[in-house]
């Protein structure tokens, strides 16, 4: 019996330590430095924009190329052109200087442990269970292709008798021979008999590897080269309210360029609240100068977002956005543990 009455006294200690816990604006207390700081988080919109480039070089013998190897419509000019290949959206939380508050825990010897996070968002009270965790990437070692480990310079590939014509025409004329004779030494390794092959599988991988090599080259030299690489460039919006506006210019010639560089094709953002949402029902507590509660939280709005050219739609998203939503309080009262989301203030967990 006195074990039971123990354990209730004990229990009833708790309680009442727990609710010593009382938080109220930061522009409303008397003493700033009495108590422990957070902020409601507010986010910020990240546009991450992939772009590619295409550069098409012709090769110094694209006029000769119908001549020689019957190939038309090559390139015959530098052509350099960009293109939209992808528009992703993410959320970061910056503190809402506008909704700040300070915790008071009193005296109470046993009051739950607060968490906050390195940018001051209120994480949890009275949860301990939080551990870090040590993320190790693995470093794979990548193997160059053995194409590349054996690859020459250009100038090898030159001939003697390359160097010693006359005339650009004749040079092209032996580029073209010389590319078919590459090709009919590759379909005689492949169909040889099997003794007169190189003796390893690599030695084989390593020379048809060098005979691809070298055709290209020459094929090169007529049709000309084209190569592709990809950019990611990144852009922040705030959301404040239903609105579009030009988030960067687009060039098909130059790529990316600021908006207010009227060269290029404007890219917008569109947003717009979307409403019957948990915050547009929620009824919101309002600070009165006198009632304190045990902890200020968040309940996020949702909004669309749409990147577009006015017809294109390179994204369309739902996304939750803090400054969207409502400011609620938790009741007065014992409060054992909580967990709220640091991105959006949310209110994940709750123990009383």
């Amino acid at each position: 019996m006195k074990r039971v009455y123990f354990l209730t006294i004990l229990l009833t200690y708790s309680i009442f330590g727990f609710a010593q816990i009382k938080t109220q604006p930061l522009n409303a207390a008397l003493n700033p430095s009495a108590g422990l700081i957070y902020a409601l988080p507010r986010n910020i919109i990240v546009v991450e924009v992939e772009t590619r480039k295409t550069v098409e070089t012709p090769g110094i013998y694209y006029p000769y190329a119908e001549r020689y190897l019957g190939i038309t419509n090559i390139c015959q000019a530098e052509n350099v052109r960009y293109e939209i290949v992808g528009v992703h959206l993410s959320i970061k939380a910056v503190p809402d200087l506008q909704n700040t508050y300070i915790i008071e825990s009193g005296k109470a010897k046993n009051a739950p442990a607060i968490e906050l996070t390195p940018e001051g968002f209120l994480k949890s009270i009275g949860h301990s269970n939080y551990k870090k965790t040590d993320i190790k990437k693995e470093e794979k070692m990548v193997k160059p292709c053995c194409a590349e480990n054996y690859q020459s310079q250009e100038s090898s590939i030159v001939t003697r008798e390359m160097q010693q014509a006359s005339s650009t025409a004749k040079m092209a004329e032996l580029a073209a021979s010389q590319l078919f004779n590459l090709r009919d030494t590759r379909i005689n390794l492949l169909t040889q008999d099997l003794d007169k092959t190189p003796s390893d599988g690599r030695s084989y991988e390593i020379v048809l590897s060098e005979l691809n090599r070298m055709e290209k080259y020459y094929r090169d030299l007529f049709t000309g080269k084209r190569t592709e690489t990809t950019e990611t460039s990144t852009f922040e919006y705030e959301p404040q309210k239903n609105d579009e506006e030009i988030l960067f210019r687009f060039s098909q010639l130059k790529g990316i360029v600021d908006k207010t560089n009227l060269g290029g094709d404007p890219i917008f953002i569109n947003l717009q609240k979307n409403a019957g949402t948990l915050a547009d029902v929620a009824k919101a507590s309002a600070y009165n100068g006198k009632e304190t509660f045990s902890v200020y939280y968040r309940i996020p709005g949702q909004a669309q977002i749409k990147i577009t050219d006015g017809n294109t739609i390179f994204c369309n998203q739902k996304m939750l956005v803090a400054q969207f939503g409502k400011v609620m309080t938790l009741p007065t009262g014992a409060v054992r543990s909580a967990e709220f989301c640091p991105m959006t203030g949310l209110l994940i967990r709750l123990e009383k």
